[in-house]
């Protein structure tokens, strides 16, 4: 393993005894945990050398384009977007490369305090050893049960963000079964109510290389246009689905409590806000050119449903 500070431009000063904290916690953790061994920065890296640079990752209260946790600027902007964790603004990212220069993992541990003037060499310390429990977890392979560890990406109850974009596309594969231009038709029956059919188009596709699920739905028989936007991305944060929906009848809805299960040719859904919950099964056929679903879509505590929507579907194109 080799360490090196690799500061950016626009980063905030780090000061050199703060450095100093962050990297002694770092190897003493490291070396306790085991599996991996300290290589000079000058020596010639090896098949099995893992490179670690490390910057510091503020964030600026007002800048919001930097603001972390924001489900789309995480998805479009590159893999080096910041996300917030805890209450504080000052974090230590690190990027591993392998020993061509290959970048295989990013993650940003971040400290509770709310400036740099605060933050003193324990907090630091603490930075720097629960980033080296994060590497020794996910790239040190021991044993077949190290193995198994190492597939993970999350420190359970620590501050740790995988950055990587691999994970969120990763996630994503869950709906991809659904991706094409459809003809679709929808049967909508609000409860106690006569139902309308509506013929659609729907369009659902991946952007952001792959780390974006969209989907966009038009009606294609009625005066005046319906229509129906919906993004769904990863939240590398709080490690779940976020959806942000626009259309004509809702008019703006944002989830951040949003779980897609695949079984075979099924996929589910459950997107859940203060107003409503929209429960969502789709069928494919088995070739994969034609779908039927249901939609249940309830008040907010479940008492009252709302309307049921039962959708057929042909593939378009792909």
């Amino acid at each position: 393993m080799q360490l090196e500070f690799a500061p950016v431009a626009d980063d905030n000063p780090f000061d050199e005894g703060l450095r100093q904290s962050f990297e002694e916690d770092f190897k003493d953790e490291l070396k306790d945990l085991g599996g991996f061994q300290e290589v000079a920065t000058a020596s010639k890296p090896s098949d099995k050398t893992l490179l670690v640079r490390y910057r510091a990752a503020g964030i600026d209260e007002g800048r919001y384009g930097l603001r972390a946790g924001r489900a789309l600027v995480n998805a479009l902007l590159p893999v080096g977007i910041v996300p917030s964790v805890g209450g504080g603004n000052l974090g230590v990212e690190s990027t591993f490369l392998d020993a061509n220069g290959v970048v295989v993992g990013r993650v940003l541990v971040q400290t509770d305090v709310r400036s740099l003037l605060a933050t003193n060499s324990g907090a630091m310390g603490r930075i720097g050893t629960v980033t080296a429990e994060y590497i020794s977890n996910k790239f040190s392979v021991r044993s077949s049960e190290d193995a198994d560890k190492s597939a993970t990406t999350v420190i359970e109850g620590k501050p740790v963000v995988n950055l990587f974009p691999e994970n969120a596309k990763d996630k994503l594969t869950t709906l991809q079964p659904l991706i094409g231009v459809w003809d679709s038709e929808w049967t909508v029956k609000p409860t106690g109510g006569e139902p309308q059919t509506l013929h659609l188009t729907e369009t659902a596709k991946l952007l952001a290389d792959g780390r974006m699920f969209v989907r966009q739905l038009e009606t294609e028989d009625l005066p005046e246009k319906a229509f129906r936007y919906v993004v769904i991305v990863w939240d590398a944060k709080n490690q779940t689905f976020k959806m942000i929906m626009i259309d004509s009848i809702n008019g703006n809805v944002d989830s951040s409590d949003v779980a897609y299960e695949r079984n075979g040719n099924t996929v589910k859904a459950t997107v859940t806000t203060k107003e409503k919950i929209w429960e969502v099964t789709e069928v494919l056929s088995d070739d994969g050119n034609s779908k039927k679903g249901t939609q249940n879509i309830w008040n907010g505590d479940r008492s009252q449903l709302l309307r049921t929507i039962t959708t057929e579907s042909k593939k378009k194109s792909s």
